[in-house]
Order: structure tokens, then sequence, then C-alpha cells
């Protein structure tokens, strides 16, 4: 007989589909600006001719600035859903990676995810909540002891 409490093994998965659904959603939008400001020059970092404009930043064409390094948002996702991967043998009890590799790469993607929300040039959108969720779900799961996850049993 099968005895499997659903949420141990459905978390990991509900997390690396979160983060996966974010691929495909707008993280941030940029509105060109082109007013002038006090300085003669304009207040966004777009050119005057761009004003009114708006620009989508998804997956494939958007960065995220942490600190001195650009990541492009698809790998973001990438290590997000990777540390989430490195999780999965704890389901089965057998050896796994290191929780902090783990953890590190699911952080990176959560930090950045929340930076969209940070910079004030630009308006979020849903892909860094789709994010920040997934990572969310991931973080719970690699926090939780390898013993509390069900395995399925079998009786012959």
């Amino acid at each position: 007989m099968n005895q499997q409490n659903s949420s141990g093994s459905f978390l990991p998965f509900a997390a690396i589909f979160s983060l996966a659904a974010s691929f495909g959603m707008t993280w941030f939008t940029v509105s060109g600006g082109g007013h002038p400001d006090s300085s003669g020059g304009h207040d966004s970092s777009m050119p005057a001719f761009m004003s009114g404009m708006n620009f989508n930043a998804n997956a494939i064409n958007g960065t995220i600035s942490l600190g001195p390094l650009d990541l492009p948002i698809w790998l973001i996702i990438t290590l997000g859903i990777v540390g989430i991967l490195l999780t999965l043998p704890r389901i089965q009890q057998a050896s796994s990676a290191p929780k902090g590799v783990a953890v590190a790469l699911i952080g990176v993607a959560a930090l950045a995810s929340l930076m969209t929300f940070v910079i004030s040039e630009v308006q979020a959108g849903s892909g860094p909540v789709f994010a920040i969720a997934g990572a969310t779900m991931g973080l719970v799961h690699a926090f939780r002891p390898a013993n509390s996850i069900p395995v399925e049993q079998h009786s012959s």
C-alpha cells in the first residue's frame, strides 16, 4: 500500500513549476522618460526620442544587476531550478549535493527577483512574483529535515 503525504514531494515540483512559469512572463516594464530635468538633461537613462515608449523585459531580453554582476533573467531562473533539483534526492533519502549549494542557488534567484521591486525606474510585472513564490517554496523544501520528507513505502 502506498502511504505518502502529497505535500512532501509536491513542494519542490510546485516550486520548479512556479519558477518555470515566470520564464514567459513580463518581469518589468521600463518607461521612456525624456522629460527635461533641472540640469538640462533628461530624468531617464533612455534617450529623449523614446519619450512615452514602454519596454517590457522578460526572461530572454532582461537582466538584473546584483552589485557588479548583470545577470540575465533566464540564468537567474535556471539557477533557482537547478538549486531545487539538487534537493530532489532528499525525497528518496539518497545522497545529495550539500544543502548550502542548493540554498545559495535558490537564494540568488530569490534575491534577484526581489531586486525588481527595488529598482525605482521600472514597474515590476508578474514574472518576479512567480519567481519569488517558487524560490520561497524551494527554500522551505531545502530547509526541511530529510526525515520529514515522506518516502513511498511498498509492502509485500
